[in-house]
């Protein structure tokens, strides 16, 4: 964590990519980031945004995010077993989260 926040001003997430692009416009040089969000939130990255969306989906979690995927429902003790051995991943996703909101709060 220590190295994140010495190397790299802004570290976002998927998840909230508004927040990640709102982060970007306050931190980096204004010139490649100004109105980011803007032009993510607009109507025509629509189609852009799913795609990426059923990318990310795919890749971590296996399927494509549509409410018409059909899968199996995992287990309480396999979801507390992979949260067991995914702990230090956790605990970094968290620190970027909270990172990314307090730097979004700063502006």
């Amino acid at each position: 964590m220590e190295h994140v926040e010495k190397f790299y001003p802004v570290v976002g997430v998927l998840e909230d990519l508004p927040a990640t692009f709102a982060a970007m416009e306050n931190l980096l040089p204004r010139a490649f980031f100004r109105n980011m969000a803007d032009v993510y939130r607009g109507e025509y990255n629509l189609q852009l945004r799913n795609l990426l969306l059923d990318i990310f989906y795919f890749i971590f979690a296996g399927q494509v995010h549509r409410k018409s995927s059909r899968h199996e429902d995992v287990s309480e003790e396999a979801k507390a077993k992979l949260k067991d051995v995914l702990k230090n991943e956790y605990i970094f996703y968290d620190f970027i989260k909270r990172r990314l909101k307090n730097q979004i709060e700063k502006k």
